[in-house]
C-alpha cells in the first residue's frame, strides 16, 4: 500500500526528506513532482490520476510554491473521490486556503510519525483500503474519513 507524495518541483529537498522518513519506517513511498510551469493541465491531470491509481494514501506537500496552485485542490478532491487517505504536509507558514482545514495537516517529523502510526493501526484493525469487489459500498470512504479524522486528532493532541 504505497504512499504517494505530490510536491512542487521547487520543494524537492523537503519531499525527499519526507519520503526517506517514511521509507525508513517501512512505508513504500512514491514521489511525484508537479511542475506547473512546464506541464499543461492535461499532463498534470494524468500525472495526478496515475499517482492516485497506484497508492492508498496521499500526502500533498503545501508550501509558498503551491499557494494558489489549481492542482492542489484538484488532487485532494480526486483523492477523496477515490477513497484515498489524504493529508498535507505544510512547509513554512504559507497562507493556507480554508479548504485545507478539513484535512490532517502535518508540519514536522513528529507528525509524520503519527501518520505512520495511523497507517499501521489501519492495517492492524483491518481498515486498509480494499478493492471495490472486497468491500461493501461505502466502507472504503468511511475508513478513509476515519483515518483522516484520527490522524487530525492525533496531530492536534501531539500524540
Amino acid at each position: 500500500m504505497p504512499v504517494s507524495l505530490l510536491y512542487c518541483r521547487n520543494d524537492l529537498a523537503a519531499a525527499m526528506a519526507i519520503g526517506e522518513h517514511l521509507r525508513l519506517e517501512g512505508l513504500a513511498t512514491c514521489l511525484e513532482a508537479i511542475d506547473p510551469q512546464a506541464d499543461d493541465a492535461c499532463t498534470l491531470t494524468t500525472l495526478i490520476s496515475r499517482s492516485l491509481h497506484g497508492c492508498t494514501h496521499l500526502i500533498v506537500l503545501v508550501s509558498g510554491n503551491t499557494c494558489g496552485a489549481w492542482w492542489v485542490p484538484f488532487a485532494l478532491g480526486a483523492a477523496a473521490l477515490a477513497d484515498r487517505r489524504v493529508a498535507t504536509f505544510q512547509l513554512g507558514e504559507p497562507a493556507s486556503p480554508t479548504y485545507l482545514g478539513e484535512l490532517p495537516a502535518m508540519a514536522q517529523a513528529a507528525d509524520l510519525d503519527l501518520f505512520v502510526s495511523a497507517y499501521r493501526l489501519e492495517h492492524t484493525l483491518g481498515r486498509a483500503l480494499n478493492l471495490p469487489t472486497q468491500a461493501a459500498p461505502g466502507d472504503n470512504r468511511c475508513n478513509a474519513q476515519h483515518f483522516q479524522a484520527e490522524l487530525k486528532a492525533s496531530i492536534g493532541r501531539g500524540y
